[in-house]
């Protein structure tokens, strides 16, 4: 206490203010810090978003190609033949889209799971004409042939997943939650697509085909459950509307034909259910683009929300600094003022004594004048 009856009442008014200037300063600093990260975080999603849709357009035409080579099959060549050597060059098109911007990414943003799920579909890229020149001769079992199809698509939809790990902020997980469950409820309706389009050209379940209708059919509707929960009410409203304006009740009209009498002969062309269940499929990938579509746009909104943030911390900041730049000035030339009219007072109008000159600014100058 002594100590401080030693200041004088203006130094101690600063040293109150210190303390308070610090906490500002240090506040300030965590805030922009963490608002900064927050925009380089959305940045990055950003990039990944993008990513994920071309990875989605590539889903999509592996699941077309994989649908016509179902019918293929099922046909014995007789059916899908010219639609399906179109299909390959979208598919191709899709390929060379992802691979290019997988490219381009930088990816320790992706972590190591999802790098590693996009860089094995990039790998088994490479092998898709071997396995389409098996298709064309059916050398391969169409079991066999459909499965390398789903691994690809599986892969995708793994690391479209994943993605969610790589994001802090809880509404945009939810929102990458329920876009990979939609995505993967199209997945199921997709598998779907290229199960029946062999049954209904072979008119007669093949091995284990029964079996595993049922399983696709349940699955996707445990991913449409998911979606439902966990997307914002406008999604789940343009869903219902897409879904009752295609096909679909036509389309699985079909498939309980098909599960209610197992023993086949139905005489349903399989290229009319192909038809149905693509039109169900493009309803579904109408609103994945409009969940990705309204995902991007949240992203950009966080991003520029926290540059502003942030933007204003740093103002904060450097207000603060300014001030504190301001009172040290203003106390350096209150304080040459005081020692300066302390001294003319001491010397009693004894003109042959000097003022002091401490630097070289206007206050010195003025005193070295004063001294001449």
């Amino acid at each position: 206490m002594q100590i401080l009856n030693r200041i004088s009442i203006r130094n101690k008014f600063l040293l109150a203010l210190l303390p308070m200037l610090l906490a500002l300063l240090w506040l300030s600093a965590l805030g922009m810090n963490e608002r900064r990260q927050t925009e380089r975080e959305m940045n990055r999603m950003e990039k990944q978003i993008q990513l994920a849709r071309d990875a989605r357009e590539l889903v999509h035409q592996l699941q077309r190609e994989r649908g016509m080579s179902a019918g293929y099959f099922g046909s014995q060549g007789n059916a899908f033949g010219p639609e399906l050597q179109t299909q390959r060059q979208n598919t191709d098109k899709a390929a060379t889209a992802f691979q290019q911007r997988y490219r381009d990414i930088d990816t320790t943003w992706l972590g190591g799971d999802v790098a590693k799920n996009f860089t094995q579909v990039a790998d088994s890229l490479k092998t898709l004409d071997s396995l389409r020149d098996q298709v064309n001769s059916m050398s391969i079992p169409v079991n066999t042939a459909l499965g390398a199809y789903s691994e690809k698509v599986a892969a995708l939809l793994e690391g479209i997943g994943l993605m969610a790990h790589l994001v802090r902020d809880a509404g945009i997980i939810q929102q990458i939650t329920a876009y990979y469950s939609l995505l993967n409820a199209k997945e199921q309706a997709g598998i779907e697509r290229a199960v029946l389009a062999n049954v209904f050209s072979a008119n007669r379940f093949g091995e284990g085909m029964f079996v595993r209708l049922n399983q696709l059919v349940g699955r996707g509707d445990a991913y449409i459950a998911s979606f439902r929960t966990l997307a914002s009410e406008s999604l789940r409203q343009a869903f219902d509307r897409a879904i009752s304006s295609s096909q679909a009740p036509d389309a699985q009209a079909l498939r309980q034909r098909a599960i209610a009498a197992p023993q086949g002969e139905w005489n349903i062309d399989g290229a009319q259910w192909f038809s149905l269940q693509t039109q169900k499929i493009e309803q579904l990938k109408s609103i994945e683009e409009q969940a990705v579509t309204t995902l991007l746009g949240d992203v950009q909104r966080l991003s520029a929300s926290a540059q502003r943030a942030w933007i204003t911390y740093l103002s904060g900041t450097l207000l603060a600094i300014g001030l504190a730049l301001a009172a040290m000035i203003m106390r350096s030339i209150n304080r040459q003022l005081q020692d300066t009219l302390t001294t003319i007072a001491e010397m009693g109008g004894d003109l042959t004594q000097r003022l002091s000159v401490p630097g070289t600014d206007e206050l010195p100058r003025l005193n070295s004048a004063y001294n001449q």
